[in-house]
């Protein structure tokens, strides 16, 4: 048996020093364990992106608490709201946290502001709220009418990540930044996969350079809607709709490609390697279905949306891991877009709707997304609430 005594003290002095050490101790034991725990139950989840540009949304600690009803474990987010981050505080989940594309500039250009914003959004929160990335700018390099902001991406993560240094917490916390599917300058068939010439050795290369140095992910937001929806009459639904039991639609040399999102992974998959780096983990940070569109829009519907993302988590929670032809038998950390239809976003009306929930909470369609389907249901968790929300409610 461990024997602890504490020096400087005896008798009934040394036991009264003994109960005073235990109660300190206890906090860090039980933060110790929560984390244990809490990096258990987020293997093999799925995580969601919750996005507010909405104004008619619940308080983020309901929120939080739909989140968890859902059986998730990762949650990302497009800022670093201290009221979310406080709303995560001690519930478990890996939260991604964003530099948003506005404070690229400032980051990039000074040490000093990037270790106040770790400082403030990291550190003020963490482990309380497990942050295990910093997503870096969302989608930069589609943006061709500000191509000097393309150049700061990898300034400001490196900052970043200097500061998480600062703070020892390089080795929690990964750097990254998100792209879209139009970094690529070709994707058909996937082993053609390159970067865009614009962006190639002068942006990307550099990036997948520190990428590949800490670890990290490339966020990739990939949706194969937007591929049909701008191409019905060469990409099949079924294809787009990750019909394993389509035919094969696509024979890539050796590798047959049965689904899109397969296609559209192992294309940036290619590209990534063409630039050197072919040990470099994909991970999606966005990827979903519309439930609503305008005309013309037949596929954004609520049942196609539900087929998606039912056939998604299956496909990305097997076990062991599915992966890609390219890459099998690879885990690939998925977020679905998004948590709530957004009625703020600017756009089509297929912009704000892609939400799982309506903002009362209740499900707009019924969709499982744990690999066990008896342990948490969109449906059944808003079917039994069936109200809206309110602060003190339980979900």
């Amino acid at each position: 048996m461990l024997s602890i005594r504490v020096l400087g003290y005896s008798g009934a002095d040394e036991a009264t020093a003994m109960e005073a050490l235990a109660l300190f101790l206890l906090p860090c034991i039980l933060t110790v364990a929560s984390e244990v725990s809490a990096m258990r139950s987020s293997a093999l989840t799925m995580g969601i992106n919750y996005g507010r540009i909405a104004d008619n949304l619940p308080p983020p600690p309901d929120a939080i608490r739909l989140i968890q009803s859902m059986g998730l474990g990762h949650v990302k987010i497009f800022d670093s709201n201290p009221e979310v981050l406080d709303a995560l505080a001690y519930t478990g989940l890996q939260v991604v946290i964003s530099v948003t594309n506005e404070e690229l500039p400032i980051i990039a250009s000074s040490q000093e502001v990037s270790d106040q914003w770790v400082d403030a959004h990291v550190n003020a929160h963490y482990p309380a709220t497990l942050i295990n990335v910093i997503n870096v700018g969302n989608e930069v390099l589609s943006k061709s009418s500000n191509q000097t902001l393309w150049y700061q991406i990898l300034p400001a993560m490196l900052n970043i990540y200097a500061s998480l240094v600062k703070f020892n917490l390089q080795q929690k916390i990964k750097v990254t930044t998100s792209s879209a599917m139009d970094v690529l300058g070709s994707s058909y068939p996937p082993s053609s996969g390159s970067f865009r010439d614009d962006i190639s050795i002068p942006v990307m290369q550099p990036i997948l350079h520190f990428l590949t140095q800490t670890r990290s992910y490339f966020f990739l937001n990939v949706y194969p809607y937007l591929t049909w929806a701008a191409n019905k009459q060469d990409v099949p639904l079924p294809y787009a709709l990750l019909d394993s039991n389509a035919e094969t639609v696509v024979q890539d040399g050796p590798l047959q490609y049965h689904d899109l999102l397969d296609a559209q992974l192992d294309a940036v998959a290619s590209a990534i390697s063409k630039l050197g780096y072919p040990r470099l983990r994909i991970a999606i940070s966005e990827t979903g279905w519309p439930t609503r569109g305008d005309d013309g829009d037949e596929g954004a519907n609520a049942d196609n949306a539900r087929l998606y993302n039912d056939r998604l988590v299956k496909k990305m929670l097997a076990y062991p891991p599915i992966g890609t032809p390219l890459r099998p038998q690879v885990f690939i950390p998925t977020y679905i877009f998004s948590l709530f239809n957004e009625n703020m976003k600017p756009g089509p009306t297929v912009e704000r709707n892609w939400g799982i929930l309506y903002p009362n909470g209740d499900a707009v369609y019924a969709v499982d997304l744990t690999r066990d389907a008896g342990y948490a249901n969109v449906g059944a968790t808003a079917k039994a609430k069936n109200s809206s929300i309110s602060p003190t409610s339980r979900v």
